[in-house]
């Protein structure tokens, strides 16, 4: 159950992040984090003034354990048992956050991949592979295999800590077994450098990559090959993918966010799922959503528990069970994204 929040301080607006476990919201912002407690809806509003929290702008948010990492552009932030504590990786310019099957932390910052044990951090200077000039804007781990999505320089800094468009020029592949980098160019992935990436993921060895002009490239890791739009022809004639995350669940299926217009001309967007073993699409919600107008925002790490976010509301995917949450519940101030 949900109850709204009565104490939300308003010094705050952009929406970027959102997080959520047994018992709170983490919603992160441009100018600082919202815990709220899921049961009550009593909130609390952190930035770098008024707490221990290092850095305002909360791209990320992610729950482990029992403890939620907040990596900014000052350090990585982890809240414990009520308290912040900061942790210091690499230059400490903190970027997107996973962990791998042995709990290290994974991360980047402009130049480098970081691995953090908890203890020490070792770290590979991307330059060192590539011939090049870059900022990295994302990484996604896979057995292995680290993936690369790289800006422009022009377009790096400015872009990650913005709401600017994540415009993605190069992509490479490195092999931690060997330490090798594969790189590709434009002419081999077969789209153009200043698109807009809106989003990546990795499953059954295949990279998926949702571009903003609404198209799915894929790479085979063992094949060795791209194709775009590859899967157009189990969308029933009815729907097309739009730009928005692509994710991977606990399972290795690949949800993603599909569009279709109504006879009135207007669009409307609802979660769908490839399940790699049945090479099937499963359309999520066609009767359930109550705006019509669903798209994939985030997967919880924990559980069965499956969020989304629509054009005014959160879902929340609990079992066969749809939970709804308006943003208004939040704020009375709209929360951008």
């Amino acid at each position: 159950s949900y109850s709204k929040s009565v104490t939300f301080e308003s010094n705050y607006n952009y929406f970027r992040s959102f997080e959520v476990d047994k018992d709170n919201f983490y919603i992160g912002l441009q100018n600082g984090l919202v815990i709220q407690n899921r049961q009550t809806g009593e909130s609390k509003y952190y930035n770098s003034i008024n707490s221990n929290l290092k850095g305002n702008f909360i791209k990320t948010i992610v729950e482990k354990d029992g403890a939620v990492y907040i990596p900014t552009n000052i350090c990585l932030n982890k809240i414990k048992d009520g308290k912040i504590e900061n942790i210091k990786i690499g230059d400490n310019d903190v970027r997107d956050l996973h962990f791998d099957n042995d709990g290290n932390i994974w991360t980047f910052n402009s130049k480098s991949l970081l691995k953090y044990d908890g203890k020490n951090t070792n770290e590979w200077k991307i330059s060192d592979y590539v011939n090049f000039d870059f900022e990295i804007a994302n990484i996604t781990l896979y057995k292995h295999y680290v993936w690369f999505s790289f800006y422009k320089p022009s377009y790096g800094y400015k872009t990650y800590y913005s709401n600017q468009q994540d415009y993605v020029f190069r992509f490479g592949l490195l092999d931690l077994n060997t330490n090798e980098i594969t790189t590709f160019t434009p002419e081999e992935r077969g789209f153009k450098e200043n698109i807009s990436i809106r989003s990546q993921t990795i499953s059954n060895d295949e990279v998926w990559i949702v571009t903003a002009a609404d198209s799915l490239y894929t790479y085979d890791i063992d094949e060795k090959k791209w194709e775009k739009n590859k899967y157009n022809h189990l969308f029933e004639g009815k729907y097309f993918i739009k730009d928005t995350k692509c994710l991977t669940d606990k399972d290795q299926n690949v949800w993603f966010t599909v569009s279709k217009y109504k006879d009135d001309g207007k669009m409307i967007r609802i979660p769908a799922v490839y399940d790699y073993k049945t090479n099937k699409i499963k359309f999520m919600y066609e009767d359930i959503a109550e705006d019509k107008n669903l798209y994939i925002y985030d997967l919880a790490d924990y559980g069965d528990e499956i969020i989304m976010s629509g054009d005014a509301r959160f879902y929340f995917q609990e079992g066969d069970s749809l939970n709804i949450i308006n943003f208004t519940e939040f704020t009375d101030y709209y929360l951008f994204y």
